[in-house]
């Protein structure tokens, strides 16, 4: 807390206390009052109040708090002023330190919609494929993709064969899109927690339903469509095939607040978001590879991740999937929602919801 000259008489009255003065560079700053700091700038004087400050907030109630923010870091950010415990670090240091307790391998999906968060471009865009389950108030972060330099038609139709939503035949004049089902197709021979495309199906029981979402610039004008094309938007390329974006312009800090209440613990222990092992690049990337700028000349840091060109596409499209989706709020609903179990790659239905998929998982939040 900072109060910048709203208070002159005040600040006056504590800085001729008696008190300890501090060297900070070339500033000098005052402690006249145990968990008050004083400091008179060319225009103004600064007073910054610890929680301290308050003697019911002692080392036992720091010690409470400290058990439940999700790591040091969130801690020494909410309670002590600490700008700089974050530069250049993780974004969200809460998956970083645990991220034990977000990777799970996910055995069942709701019998209900299948969200896919899109972010567009050619160097690298990217889909999520993710549920929420509303009556507990938990997400499920299924698959992910992001493949380069790739025009918008291919990536639309790689996005739909992986979806169950086209046969391979249907690709034949896509080539882009047939040599990344081909790459996957490798990944998924040598590499652990990869499966082979297509990833979703549903020979058993009803079709999937899936709902897009996505940000305004699916509106821009896409600068790869061809001049023989009447789409001139990613979301009427989109169109032309049936997928019709729902689009939201929301800002990056709300965003970022919806993840992280989705990574704190809910009711049963767990926290509100679990992420397949399959989503390599989203638990890389909230593991670090989002991270804060570092600190500038004027020693101040920026208060959103770096645009590093990799990680923050993926990073799009999960935020702009979730925010049309979750509640900013916590309040599950007392809704029971049937469930498809994964037969191979058919899902076979059943009631019930999202479960604890391992008994690696059984950890608890503490």
């Amino acid at each position: 807390m900072a109060m910048v000259g709203t208070s002159r008489a005040l600040a006056t009255l504590l800085l001729a206390l008696p008190c300890v003065s501090v060297l900070e560079g070339a500033m000098k700053t005052y402690e006249p009052i145990r968990g008050w700091l004083a400091r008179r700038t060319t225009r103004a004087v600064v007073i910054e109040i610890d929680y301290f400050a308050r003697p019911d907030k002692d080392e036992e109630w720091a010690t409470r708090e400290r058990e439940k923010m999700p790591s040091e870091t969130a801690f020494r950010r909410e309670h002590c002023r600490d700008w700089t415990s974050s530069a250049g670090d993780a974004f969200y240091p809460e998956f970083r330190e645990k991220r034990e307790r977000f990777v799970h391998v996910c055995t069942s999906m709701l019998d209900a919609p299948i969200y896919r968060g899109w972010d567009f471009g050619w160097r690298k865009p990217a889909c999520i494929w993710f549920q929420y389950d509303p009556t507990i108030d938990r997400v499920w972060i299924l698959r992910e993709l992001m493949p380069e330099q790739i025009d918008t038609h291919s990536f639309r139709d790689l996005v739909l064969y992986l979806s169950g939503q086209r046969s391979r035949d249907a690709l034949l004049r896509r080539p882009k899109s047939l040599s990344w089902i081909d790459r996957l197709e490798q990944e998924a021979k040598e590499f652990k927690h990869t499966h082979l495309p297509p990833w979703f199906e549903s020979s058993i029981g009803a079709p999937n339903q899936f709902i897009d979402l996505s940000g305004p610039e699916a509106l821009r004008t896409a600068p790869e469509v061809s001049s023989d094309t009447a789409e001139r938007t990613c979301a009427q390329i989109l169109a032309v095939e049936g997928i019709h974006l729902q689009l939201l312009n929301t800002s990056p800090k709300a965003r970022e607040n919806l993840i992280r209440r989705l990574l704190l613990p809910l009711p049963d222990g767990y926290p509100g978001m679990w992420v397949d092992p399959a989503c390599s690049l989203v638990i890389k990337g909230m593991s670090g590879g989002i991270a804060f700028p570092k600190m500038n000349r004027a020693g101040v840091v920026a208060d959103k991740p770096c645009r590093d060109g990799h990680y923050e596409h993926i990073h799009d499209a999960l935020g702009y999937g979730l925010t049309q989706v979750v509640p900013f709020a916590e309040g599950p609903s007392s809704m029971e929602i049937p469930v498809q179990e994964w037969a191979g790659r058919a899902p076979a239905v059943r009631r019930g919801r999202l479960v604890i998929p391992s008994k690696e998982a059984k950890r608890k939040w503490r």
